[in-house]
């Protein structure tokens, strides 16, 4: 997908969803659906949780079953006006930046 089509794909959400019912690596989406300031929401996997929705300040997890995504979703409607994209940009921003500046920041 071109950069001007994911673009404009991010701007016209306003929560990003990523069901799975497995475990994967880093998952890009997640991060840059987080980039673009919107809330996420992700299946509860290790490696998601550990690396990119840590805990619940940064997005909304759920286990990988219909019940518990609907349950999250509630959730995420109810506590709208929590600022989680302020969290999610600075944290990647943080974790993601380049080396070279990180040492500056500590």
């Amino acid at each position: 997908m071109s950069p001007s089509k994911l673009q404009a794909f991010y701007n016209a959400i306003d929560v990003f969803v990523n069901p799975t019912l497995r475990p994967q690596g880093l998952d890009l989406t997640l991060i840059e659906a987080m980039m673009s300031g919107k809330p996420v929401m992700a299946s509860r996997f290790r490696s998601i949780k550990g690396s990119i929705v840590v805990d619940d300040e940064f997005g909304f997890m759920f286990a990988p079953n219909v019940a518990s995504l609907l349950e999250a979703l509630e959730l995420a409607v109810k506590e709208w006006s929590r600022s989680l994209n302020n969290f999610s940009r600075k944290f990647l921003q943080f974790f993601f930046q380049n080396p070279a500046t990180l040492a500056d920041d500590i």
